[in-house]
């Protein structure tokens, strides 16, 4: 008679536990709770801007799984390229500032988000001239150390 390799197995290892005593970090403990809300949050913000990006929603309209790739690979694409020129703006304008004398915390950037979308022209009309080599992106460090 043939069996499951799962059929010899214990009951209680093959069904989840609801809570686990073995680890030291649960979810009532409130600093976890935090901290999984606010990856959730920078997790859902970047889907949002994805999304915003993208023109379509959170929705892929074609039913083809090789359009769908193309289409979730190139709005990622875009995301990030965008989000790459927003964030070496802002540390150009965070090292301005410390430059010009002005007070420059960690709080200050941990409230700046690479997701503005306010300068970015999603209809507009964009003139490519492929003579015109734009610098490489120098990198620069922020002037104070960010805890982590």
């Amino acid at each position: 008679m043939w069996r499951s390799r799962f059929w010899a197995r214990p009951r209680s290892t093959c069904r989840p536990s609801a809570r686990s005593t073995d680890s030291p970090i649960t979810i009532s403990d409130p600093q976890v709770r935090r901290s999984i809300r606010a990856e959730t949050t920078k997790i859902e913000s970047f889907n949002d801007f994805l999304d915003w990006i993208a023109f379509s929603g959170p929705v892929i309209k074609s039913g083809d799984p090789v359009e769908q790739e193309k289409q979730v690979k190139y709005a990622s694409l875009v995301a990030n390229a965008i989000m790459l020129s927003n964030v070496a703006d802002l540390t150009n304008v965070i090292n301005s500032m410390a430059d010009d004398g002005l007070t420059v915390t960690p709080e200050l950037a941990a409230s700046l988000s690479p997701y503005a979308r306010a300068k970015i022209r999603r209809f507009g009309k964009y003139s490519i001239d492929m003579q015109d080599i734009p610098k490489p992106l120098d990198p620069a460090s922020l002037p104070f150390e960010i805890p982590l």
